[in-house]
């Protein structure tokens, strides 16, 4: 596989709570941070062959 841009995008959208947890998880499985810019609830994440997820809690509105 050629280094690159990978050819796949998702964006999950969760609570915010669950957002760390989430990107934790993808880490252990192999996946690399890619971004942080608007921690603590958004990360984008890179898979080994580079394809993308962005990671982005919202908040609880009945709180």
């Amino acid at each position: 596989m050629r280094p690159g841009r990978g050819r796949t995008h998702i964006d999950l959208s969760l609570p915010a709570e669950l957002t760390e947890e989430r990107t934790r998880a993808a880490v252990a499985t192999g996946g690399r941070v890619v971004s942080g810019e608007f921690l603590p609830r958004t990360w984008t994440v890179a898979s080994p062959e580079n394809h993308g997820v962005d990671i982005a809690g919202w908040a609880d509105l009945e709180a």
